[in-house]
């Protein structure tokens, strides 16, 4: 039972501990709105662009002749001239751990993606080849924002903002792996797309008969 010294303190304590534990979900199952947060938070908030340190010099001329471009549209006042998807100096590291039992496993990174750089303007088709490993599906997986980068950043249309929800909302992403439920027809599942992405019932039924 609480003694009457120890009650003023018992207020302050609960604030320490509620902080404690407000500190401890954020960071561990804190989702992206949550980070972004200006008021309801405590960790620092992440810095939207990291500048990649790598640099190209040893590159093939293809590669340099690319980054060259992605540099001069990425700076372009010409309406016409700009892309629709721009890729500027991206890169992803992974850290896995090594060893044989947990307390003395080792935190290692695994490059997968390592500056790179293109642009892909309306009209055009561009297709990512390399072996396995070569970091082909990271990269689609950082374009849709299923991944956040290293470093570097990603502009879609028109947008200077490389946060803007704007244009990357209007991306279409189709994974490797089915993504269909089997019990789900095909007008089921193209109402449950619409009202994901925010479509009224009137408009769904009528982008789906057309």
């Amino acid at each position: 039972m609480p003694t009457v010294y120890s009650q003023p303190v018992i207020p302050y304590a609960q604030t320490i501990i509620l902080w404690g534990l407000l500190w401890f979900l954020e960071w561990w199952i804190g989702t992206r709105s949550l980070k972004q947060d200006p008021v309801f938070r405590f960790t620092k908030r992440e810095h939207p662009f990291t500048q990649n340190p790598e640099q190209l010099d040893d590159a093939d001329e293809e590669v340099l002749a690319e980054k060259e471009r992605v540099n001069t549209l990425k700076t372009t006042d010409q309406e016409e001239e700009r892309p629709t998807m721009l890729v500027d100096s991206l890169r992803k590291e992974f850290k896995e751990k090594s060893g044989i039992c947990g307390c003395f496993r080792k935190k290692k990174k695994r490059t997968a993606i390592s500056n790179t750089s293109f642009c892909v303007k309306k009209g055009e088709v561009l297709g990512l080849l390399g072996p396995n490993g070569a970091g082909k599906t990271t990269s689609v997986l950082i374009l849709a924002g299923e991944k956040k980068p290293s470093a570097g950043q990603v502009l879609l249309g028109n947008a200077g903002d490389p946060h803007s929800t704007k244009d990357s909302a209007a991306l279409g992403y189709c994974p490797q792996h089915n993504p269909l439920w089997p019990n789900f027809t095909v007008k089921e599942h193209l109402e449950i797309y619409a009202a994901v992405k925010g479509m009224n019932k009137e408009d769904t039924n009528r982008a789906i008969k057309r």
